[in-house]
């Protein structure tokens, strides 16, 4: 079973900003991860990213999930995943960095701080063609999808901006991982119906923790080399209740 304790976690990650930024760094302390607070400033107002650094040298990947949504799906449950991956590449002794971005929800203002403050640095623990792996949307379905990150994101018609397009537009190899695939596969349902319906099963966020952290811990710093989609992980809602009795 994961480490993190979901519920406690969730709550916190779905609290005030504070709380959040205090969880995420507990979180890294217990891993024995460095957490930068990056404050930034926009016209939307003050942000705090949070960058854990590789242990030495550069990144082989670069985490993303950001911390400013509200609901587990968008995005506390990612920031958990994250967590959890960032966890077993330390046990694996990869070089992997993780940035938790803020203001994602008010144009991706924490990401493009991020990389204006790499660059104003010159900080070369993120090369310039680090492979970036955003994590947005962990919640209920049948499938964790890994895919390029290549152009918006389209539901229902609808384009839909992520910090995955400001890595994307400035160079980085850009993937996206989510799940709750159901009506986006099947081309149905609006952006509202999907939402109700990946709420309804938040909490199967935690079935995902032990098999998709510990895949994508692995998988991930071979990231630029990955086919353009391919599906990490699949369990049925038949084989979850079944192993859950």
């Amino acid at each position: 079973m994961p480490t993190i304790t979901l519920t406690d976690d969730l709550n916190r990650l779905l609290g005030p900003s504070s709380a959040r930024r205090k969880s995420i760094d507990d979180a890294l302390r217990s891993i024995n991860r460095l957490s930068e607070h990056q404050m930034f400033k926009s016209v939307f107002g003050d942000g705090i990213n949070i960058f854990s650094p590789p242990d030495q040298g550069q990144a082989t990947c670069l985490l993303v999930a950001h911390y400013d949504g509200d609901t587990a799906h968008d995005n506390a449950g990612g920031v958990l995943l994250a967590l959890d991956i960032l966890r077993r590449s330390s046990e694996h002794a990869t070089p992997m960095a993780a940035l938790f971005t803020d203001m994602e929800e008010v144009f991706q203002q924490g990401a493009a701080a991020f990389l204006r403050n790499l660059r104003a640095h010159g900080d070369d623990r993120i090369a310039a063609f680090c492979p970036v792996v955003c994590i947005d949307g962990i919640g209920g379905g049948d499938s964790m999808l890994l895919r390029t990150h290549d152009r918006a994101f389209s539901y229902s018609g609808t384009y839909l901006r992520m910090d995955a397009d400001v890595f994307r537009e400035a160079g980085h190899p850009t993937f996206t991982a989510f799940t709750g695939l159901d009506c986006i596969k099947d081309g149905h349902g609006s952006v509202a119906a999907q939402a109700i319906a990946i709420e309804t099963n938040a909490f199967d966020i935690y079935r995902w923790m032990e098999g998709a952290g510990e895949i994508l811990a692995t998988v991930l710093p071979l990231a630029s080399s990955l086919p353009d989609s391919w599906i990490m992980y699949q369990q049925n809602h038949e084989e979850t209740a079944k192993a859950a009795s």
